[in-house]
């Protein structure tokens, strides 16, 4: 009979599979709804701070606050492009319900997106981030040039 080396045990899996599905348990029952909890308090707070404010001016990429979330599911949308206006709408209609006076927003330079303000919301100023518009600017510039080599260095860097 040949004896088991202890490092080495027979079935490794099993008991890793058992601790994470305590780990995952534990998570599910205490974990999410203390974290669940406390992102509703604190957008409550955002939320009620922003309707006492009669201008605000947003960024549409939610490095800063996040003001509203929103959680798409892919069968809601035809395909991950179309996610971005959906859930720019849908934060938009949920800012105006909230009576949430927006007055500038500012987001890259998606089509459907300029669309969506200048035809549902024509009451919000939209304005496009400088770093989306130099970039596009920078590939114009590197099209017009026909080769990227012809380039400073500097400029030929942000043609991503």
């Amino acid at each position: 009979m040949t004896q088991q080396n202890p490092a080495n045990p027979p079935f490794p899996d099993i008991k890793l599979r058992f601790v994470l599905s305590q780990f995952y348990a534990l998570q599910k029952r205490y974990l999410f709804p203390v974290i669940n909890e406390t992102w509703i308090s604190c957008q409550i707070g955002v939320l009620d701070g922003l309707s006492r404010e009669p201008n605000i001016v947003l960024s549409g990429d939610g490095r800063e606050l996040v003001t509203v979330l929103v959680t798409l599911r892919n069968p809601s949308v035809k395909n991950s492009n179309a996610m971005e206006p959906m859930g720019l709408k849908q934060c938009l209609s949920n800012m105006k319900k909230w009576n949430i006076s927006i007055n500038i927003l500012t987001t890259d330079r998606h089509k459907t997106v300029r669309k969506i303000l200048r035809v549902e919301f024509p009451e919000i100023t939209h304005q496009f981030d400088l770093w989306h518009f130099c970039k596009s600017i920078i590939k114009k510039i590197i099209k017009a040039c026909g080769k990227k080599k012809l380039l400073p260095l500097s400029l030929a860097g942000y043609s991503q």
